[in-house]
């Protein structure tokens, strides 16, 4: 059993500007453990934002998604602490349309976690608008990369500000250093486009992900790998079906044609970084991505899964259940150099609905996966909110 306390209150420090605190406390039954979720304080103008501590990243496509916003940086893992700066939506008047700008800075700790201690996280993202009439077209890259900490194996690797500007600039291979060559950073990425057109009775996007973790990645020599999808939300706020999320996801490629060395990229793994893209037993990424136990890395990344979310109000004038409905398929083949000898197929479904609104909110949860290779799971889960002054 798993159970999550937190609170958040806010402050108006002028009529367009805010500031929150927010934190919270997480038990698992499981490991008798009980971990900071969030502590945190943030900043929001019309214009930018600030965030200091550990804060859980905003909530996109109204919960339906399997990554949240991109398949390197979903909300499975517990949020890492750090330092965000980042912009809302910057637009500027031109011919009939409107440009813009959306970007962000980051910077996290992994502190004693994992198989590099005190490694760090840089992540920046930079994206370009266009707005006309009643579409907008939207393109951009996220750079992610873990640097600097105390390898177990390796010993110290490279945390000055030299190596810095080059994890920035997204340079790859190895530097030097007292103790000899060591890597600069596990970079992670992925280029990202999205196209919306919104009408009187509903907004529809579509969208697509990469993912590269090294230079044939990022010369898209691993296509078609990346996440898929369409995203579709009614005006009508108590509409049957509010919202519908359509995510469809391929890793098996890899660069395996490319014609340089970069080929086969075990995804989310890294020879120095063994613990790979995780922070407390959780993957950083996609659900999908399967962890080891012991965690070691990554044992599976070379999947096709298919994700469908649908979220919707049922009942009557009197009555009425806010509900939302998660299902998941993926045929999982492990990775490129241990592959798994059969096929794993995974299925499964969640269903959430609030069964009262008053002084608390209530919802109740079920959950089912049926696994090719293991027996079936199931679950079940209990939420409360509270409210004061509509925070």
């Amino acid at each position: 059993m798993a159970s999550t306390l937190t609170g958040r209150a806010s402050t108006f420090l002028s009529s367009e500007i805010q500031l929150f605190f927010g934190g919270g406390i997480n038990y698992n039954d499981q490991i008798s453990n009980v971990r900071i979720a969030e502590l945190y304080t943030h900043l929001n103008t019309p214009w930018f934002y600030v965030t200091l501590g550990k804060k859980n990243r905003p909530l996109y496509y109204n919960g339906l998604s399997a990554s949240n916003e991109n398949l390197l940086w979903s909300i499975n893992a517990a949020p890492l602490p750090g330092v965000q700066l980042g912009s809302h939506e910057l637009t500027w008047p031109v011919g009939n349309g409107f440009v813009g700008l959306q970007l962000s800075w980051e910077e996290f700790w992994f502190g004693d976690d994992g198989y590099v201690e005190q490694a760090r996280i840089h992540h920046k993202f930079f994206r370009l608008l266009y707005k006309h009439d009643n579409w907008k077209l939207s393109a951009g890259v996220q750079h992610f990369a873990q640097w600097d900490g105390f390898s177990r194996k390796e010993g110290q690797q490279p945390g000055d500000w030299r190596n810095y500007l080059k994890v920035l600039a997204g340079k790859e291979g190895l530097t030097n250093t007292p103790a000899g060559k060591k890597i600069i950073a596990n970079h992670l990425g992925g280029y990202e486009v999205s196209f919306t057109r919104t009408n009187p009775y509903f907004d529809l996007q579509f969208f697509y992900n990469s993912i590269f973790d090294d230079l044939s990645g990022r010369r898209m020599e691993n296509f078609p790998d990346g996440r898929y999808g369409f995203y579709y939300i009614s005006h009508e706020d108590n509409a049957p079906v509010q919202s519908v999320l359509y995510e469809f996801y391929y890793t098996m490629h890899q660069s395996k044609n490319s014609p340089g060395f970069h080929k086969y990229d075990d995804y989310l793994n890294n020879g120095t970084y063994k613990s790979g893209w995780t922070f407390q037993d959780k993957v950083i990424g996609s659900t999908f991505f399967t962890l080891r136990d012991p965690i070691e890395g990554i044992i599976n990344n070379r999947f096709i899964a298919h994700h469908l979310g649908i979220s919707g109000v049922v009942g009557n004038y009197f009555y009425s259940f806010p509900y939302k409905l998660l299902l998941s398929y993926s045929e999982n083949h492990g990775r490129y150099i241990e592959p798994y000898d059969t096929p794993q197929h995974v299925f499964s479904g969640l269903i959430e609905v609030q069964v009262y609104k008053g002084l608390f909110d209530v919802k109740l949860q079920t959950g089912i996966e049926l696994d090719s290779q293991a027996a079936p799971t199931f679950g079940g889960g209990l939420s409360l909110k509270y409210t004061v002054f509509g925070s």
